[in-house]
């Protein structure tokens, strides 16, 4: 459907009237040894994963538009309810130039952030911060003697969405390493969604 075909020639075509494979055309020509990254099946089973409980539920308590103090308040009650286990913060952040990812335990006052490539979606980006959180953990845990549970919040709701339903059209291999961080751990990994911004 997209090859060229020699009627594209003879004819005379205007921007409303061109075929779609002439279109694409200059796209395809100049993407044409990039390797894309089709979706993965997970090296694990779903049924061997560890369960991660994901608490979306200050999503519902109120919206962004409301008095700022009132959801403050709502949300530092909110994480109260996991003040023994080890807090981190995760977050992304996209512009027309660049594109991140980071995270921050208070405890420890760990803050790490990375360049991300441009092009990835804000989605990504949040869950790949969240695998990041995750995977110190498992790389620090003896230095820094974790022996708490992990409270995790980030304020995207479509990342804590897909790892709550293990089911995204986009980020299916980042949600799968993800499940697997969670699954290296022996102990529990909660993670949930401040209502207000964490920056």
């Amino acid at each position: 459907m997209f090859k060229p075909h020699w009627t594209d020639r003879s004819r005379k075509y205007t921007i409303n009237t061109d075929p779609i494979r002439n279109k694409v055309a200059e796209f395809f020509s100049q993407n044409s040894t990039i390797k894309w990254e089709d979706k993965k099946l997970p090296s694990c089973p779903p049924w061997r994963r560890k369960d991660v409980k994901v608490d979306t539920s200050l999503s519902k308590v109120g919206s962004k538009h409301e008095n700022p103090i009132a959801l403050r308040n709502v949300t530092k009650d909110h994480i109260y309810h996991y003040e023994n286990d080890l807090q981190i913060y995760t977050d992304a952040s996209k512009t027309t130039d660049f594109t991140s990812a980071a995270f921050f335990i208070p405890e420890f006052d760990v803050k790490v952030a990375v360049l991300l490539p441009k092009d990835i979606s804000i989605f990504s980006a949040e869950l790949i911060a969240i695998m990041m959180a995750l995977d110190w953990v498992l790389e620090f845990c003896n230095q820094y003697n974790i022996v708490n549970d992990i409270a995790l919040f980030s304020d995207s709701l479509s990342s804590l969405t897909a790892i709550k339903t293990d089911n995204s059209a986009s980020g299916s291999n980042i949600i799968n390493e993800t499940h697997l961080s969670s699954l290296d751990r022996q102990r529990r990994t909660n993670v949930g969604q401040p209502l207000c911004p964490l920056h």
